[in-house]
């Protein structure tokens, strides 16, 4: 008898099954990230979308007094309570926090990090809303602060919404089984052929068929780049902010900083007082001495000059009125003999000095030497300053101002 020779799956079948599973593997491979990938923008994505508006609102109420400043948050179960300074923002440490919410009975907060507070509370239900009283005692005062917490009303998904995101995840199991069925179907067809013919068709069809479906019915993942460590960012503690919100811009260009990233940056604040300010105008200045206690010295050569010319003008006046008898009043003449017995008298007394070989000059107030403008060899004009003397007790600031203020 003629021995029987196996089969092997025909050519364009295989071709058809290898078609398939590739194209399964390619849909269901892991993305690889590209090389200058940043994590770190993907990541800031979600709170983007967080933030946007329509998005529901943090269950968050502000409570303030003239003493302190409350932010308190809900977390289902228990409450979160930020209690600062008004005037400031400092934290206040070590305060005794009463809670009361709704009807319940009042409740001690426990500190759990300074200036945080946990106290439990009685879940209330999404779009409802209660009323809250805070009783303190802390170093500042004693202060009650109220207000009302209103909780966030929770939307469920439609069912549009619902069957859109089953129709996404369960593409892939669609697939996998189709592929899985093709194979069978397959394997079925290899009817008349040897039973070892039939094995190794099968596992020809089966082998990439099941490998794909494998494929597919696994999550996908992102492979890391070369350098890039993930267990780094597993290790990295998140950083802890109240509600997931994190530190951003808003639209009008303010800055949003959650309270737990106040406490990082230790942000401080200050009042604004309403009063008289004085208004400033920067001069450039010098101190000088005090007009009141400074003195200046100058040379008396030039008023015994001035003395001489003078004397011997009214020294020619007095001959010319005394050769007028008769034509001249007695009272004119006796006038012009005192004016010049006068600055003879004057001359004597500027001359003295100047004949002795040098003039004395003698300051009218005790101090200390400024300036020296004299130089050996000049001359000096009438009026012109020599020594500038200052008492170093009693100064002055003297500066220009070319604006004129108020």
């Amino acid at each position: 008898m003629p021995k029987s020779v196996p089969s092997v799956p025909s050519p364009r079948r295989a071709r058809v099954a290898g078609v398939a599973s590739l194209l399964a593997l390619a849909a269901a491979a892991p993305v690889p990230a590209h090389e200058g990938h940043d994590h770190e923008a993907a990541a800031a994505a979600p709170a983007m979308v967080a933030a946007a508006p329509g998005t529901p609102a943090r269950d968050v109420v502000e409570l303030r007094s003239e003493l302190y400043e409350a932010l308190v948050e809900s977390h289902g179960d228990h409450l979160d309570i930020w209690l600062d300074r008004f005037d400031t923002n400092e934290p206040v440490t070590g305060a005794k926090l009463g809670v009361a919410l709704g009807d319940a009975a009042e409740v001690a907060a426990k500190e759990e990090t300074p200036g945080q507070y946990m106290a439990p509370i009685t879940p209330l239900a999404p779009g409802s809303a209660a009323s809250l009283t805070l009783s303190i005692q802390a170093g500042p005062g004693d202060d009650l602060l109220g207000g009302t917490l209103e909780i966030a009303a929770r939307d469920a998904p439609d069912l549009g919404s619902r069957l859109g995101g089953w129709l996404a995840a369960g593409w892939r199991w669609a697939l996998g089984l189709l592929l899985l069925g093709l194979a069978a179907v397959l394997l079925l067809r290899r009817r008349g052929q040897s039973r070892a013919g039939g094995v190794v068709a099968g596992l020809a069809l089966l082998a990439p068929a099941g490998l794909a479906a494998w494929a597919l019915l696994q999550p996908l993942a992102a492979l890391a780049h070369e350098g890039h460590d993930h267990a780094e960012e597993e290790g990295t503690p998140a950083p802890v902010v109240a509600g997931g919100d994190r530190p951003m811009r808003l639209a009008d260009g303010s800055v949003f900083v959650p309270k737990p990233t106040q406490r990082i940056l230790e942000l401080r604040t200050q009042l604004a007082a309403e009063g008289p300010t004085p208004v400033s105008l920067r001069l450039v200045g010098e101190i000088v001495g005090d007009p009141r206690a400074s003195a200046v010295l100058q040379t008396t050569a030039a008023e015994a000059a001035r003395v001489a010319a003078e004397l011997v003008q009214a020294e020619a006046e007095l001959v010319r009125l005394e050769g007028l008898p008769g034509v001249v009043a007695r009272a004119e003449v006796d006038a012009a003999r005192a004016r010049v017995a006068s600055l003879r008298a004057q001359r004597a007394a500027l001359g003295a000095p100047l004949a002795a070989g040098g003039e004395s000059l003698a300051s009218p107030i005790d101090g200390v030497v400024a300036a020296v403008d004299a130089r050996p060899g000049a001359v000096a004009a009438p009026g012109e300053p020599l020594v500038t003397v200052i008492d170093p007790a009693r100064l002055s600031i003297e500066a220009l101002a070319f604006e004129s203020f108020a």
